[in-house]
């Protein structure tokens, strides 16, 4: 029989975090209501961890799109590229591989050193 844990406040603030930027990659530019929906989130939960990855520098809002009806126009977000980067590596016996991309998963460098064989 497989036994359940009970879900702690911590782990379903990280499961919105990632769903909210999972779906944000997927979908950018998207508005706060879109992602909402998206998610299955409350309107309210969204503007709070929306506000939260955007004072990290993770998260800009860019030019309002036109409304879909009455009402203010809805600001889009997209992640901030240059919110965070990740390094990947490679190295094998021959040489040693970098590779740097943004949040946008965009890449930004490439470098290959090779290795002087052992002696």
């Amino acid at each position: 029989m497989i036994s359940l844990r009970p879900l702690d406040q911590a782990y379903i603030k990280r499961h919105n975090i990632e769903s909210l930027l999972s779906m944000l990659e997927r979908c950018q530019p998207v508005s706060r209501t879109k992602l909402a929906q998206l998610t299955e989130m409350s309107s309210a939960s969204v503007t709070r961890f929306i506000g939260a990855l955007t004072a990290l520098g993770l998260v800009n809002e860019t030019a309002a799109s036109d409304a879909a009806g009455r009402g203010r126009r809805a600001v889009n977000l997209r992640t901030a590229p240059d919110g965070m980067f990740t390094l990947g590596c490679h190295f094998d016996t021959h040489s040693l591989r970098l590779c740097l991309m943004d949040f946008s998963n965009r890449i930004r460098g490439v470098r290959e050193i090779v290795l002087s064989p052992p002696t």
